[in-house]
C-alpha cells in the first residue's frame, strides 16, 4: 500500500481514518499511517501510530523500527532510541538498518565496542542500502584506529 495510489499524503490519510474506521484493530493500516505522518514531517503523530501498532502486535518489528526512526527524528535522548532499535532487533534481528542505527546511537553514548560490533553486524548482512553501507564502513574504520 503505497502513497500513489492515493496521489498524496492527504488522501492516504483520509483512506487510512476509513479503514481504521471499520477495522480499527487493523495494526497494518495503523502501521501505513505512521509511514504517511512521517513522510508528511510530522513523528509526533506517527510515533502515537506505530505505539497503537505495538499494542495491537507486540511482534511487529517494523512498527518497532520505525518507532526508532520516529524517536530519533524528534531529538528524544540517545537511551530511549537506543533501547528502541534494540527491541526492534529482539524482534528481528536481521535488519541492516536497524543495526546500524543501533550502531548510531552506541556510538554518540560513547560505546565504542558495542557500536562495532553493532556496524559490523550491518555489513554482514544482506539488505542495507549503498550509503549505509559506505556510513558503517567510514564509522568501523574511524573506531579501529587510535584514540587521540
Amino acid at each position: 500500500m503505497g502513497l500513489a495510489m492515493w496521489g498524496s499524503s492527504e488522501a492516504a490519510l483520509a483512506a487510512l481514518d476509513r479503514a481504521l474506521t471499520v477495522a480499527p484493530g487493523d495494526a497494518t493500516s495503523w502501521n501505513h499511517k505512521g509511514v504517511t505522518f512521517m513522510r508528511m514531517s510530522r513523528p509526533l503523530d506517527a510515533l502515537a501510530c506505530w505505539d497503537r501498532v505495538l499494542e495491537l502486535d507486540v511482534r511487529h518489528a517494523g512498527a518497532a523500527r520505525n518507532r526508532g526512526a520516529a524517536l530519533q527524528r524528534l531529538g528524544r535522548p540517545k537511551e530511549e532510541v537506543l533501547g528502541a532499535f534494540t527491541h526492534a532487533l529482539e524482534l528481528d534481528d536481521g535488519h541492516a538498518a536497524t543495526w546500524y542505527s543501533r550502531g548510531d546511537c552506541e556510538l554518540a553514548l560513547g560505546h565504542r565496542e558495542d557500536a562495532a560490533r553493532s556496524f559490523q553486524r550491518c555489513l554482514d548482512l544482506p539488505g542495507a542500502n549503498a550509503a549505509t553501507r559506505a556510513a558503517a564502513e567510514r564509522h568501523l574504520a574511524a573506531l579501529a584506529a587510535p584514540q587521540r
